[in-house]
């Protein structure tokens, strides 16, 4: 019986629409849909017959790694057949493979191989996905993929929702409106050094505390819920405010006060400035300062 075979491959698997980094969709299998073309006698074959398929590291010479399969009592049509084979698992592990058919009339004398033996193409390599476990590396994942638990990650463009599941998050980068949820709001941290504390002004991690009959406070925040004191200086003040390496006080009785807090831990006064009243309120804006002063309510510049 002369025979010759031309085949085709289609339609090899279904991969799952979701790939999760564990694979926990339903296991996949490992069968793979083959369709090709039978001549007999050079005509297209109709009819049972038994094929025999197996599977290859190379084109030609020995080195078979699975098989061979046989399908039994194979219907061909107008020359044309399809059979599902499934060689198990850790076949298709990313090396060429090569499968080789033979064939015989149904049930009768020994099988005929066909040459040549027919490289199977990428398709069915994905079989493979139904063994990955562990980790796989960022680079091989694709820039659209955002894995969890991955170091050096960065992500551009725009992000919308409620952001319930952030978490460490520098406040200092957000942009936009910030809402919070009254219900939610509690004291982190408490300290209390004495005096009676009128103005609040932050810079950094320290946060600089106005005492009308104390003083100059200076407290390191960098954690929040446990401030600590590393500064004072004994110029009483209502008010404070912050620019880079100086700090802007309004004083009662001196006026505007000037302190170098270059040195946290040790600030010191670099000039004073009577208003010619009481001054309870100061604030900073480019190269000017501005003195809220309880005589004829003037505002100083």
């Amino acid at each position: 019986m002369k025979t010759a075979l031309f085949v085709r491959l289609v339609a090899l698997l279904a991969l799952p629409a979701t790939l999760h980094l564990q694979l926990l969709a339903a296991p996949l299998g490992t069968a793979f849909t083959y369709q090709g073309r039978l001549n007999d006698g050079g005509n297209p074959a109709n009819g049972s017959y038994d094929l025999e398929f197996t599977l290859y590291d190379a084109d030609i010479g020995p080195g078979a790694v699975a098989g061979p399969l046989t399908n039994a009592a194979t219907a061909i049509s107008n020359g044309l057949f399809t059979v599902t084979l499934d060689f198990g698992s850790g076949i298709f592990e990313g090396n060429a493979r090569w499968l080789e058919i033979a064939v015989r009339t149904n049930g009768g004398g020994d099988f005929t191989g066909l040459s040549p033996r027919q490289e199977l193409k990428p398709a069915p390599y994905a079989l493979s996905a139904g063994t990955l476990t562990g980790i796989v590396p960022l680079a091989q994942l694709p820039g659209a993929v955002l894995t969890n638990n991955a170091a050096g990650v960065s992500l551009g463009g725009t992000f919308s929702g409620s952001a319930g599941g952030l978490t460490n998050l520098n406040s200092a980068n957000l942009t936009g409106v910030l809402t919070v949820d009254p219900n939610t709001v509690k004291a982190l941290g408490h300290t209390n050094n004495g005096g009676s504390a009128s103005g609040v002004a932050v810079a950094g991690p320290f946060c600089y505390l106005a005492n009308d009959t104390d003083g100059l406070r200076i407290y390191n925040i960098a954690n929040p819920s446990y401030p600590w004191h590393v500064g004072w200086t004994n110029v009483t003040a209502l008010d404070v405010a912050v620019a880079g390496n100086y700090c802007y006080l309004a004083s009662i009785g001196l006026g505007l006060v000037i302190v170098n807090l270059s040195i946290p831990m040790v600030p010191s006064v670099v000039s004073t400035t009577p208003s010619g009243g009481f001054t309870f309120g100061v604030n900073l804006s480019g190269h000017y300062c501005y003195l809220a002063n309880t005589l004829n309510a003037e505002l100083v510049i």
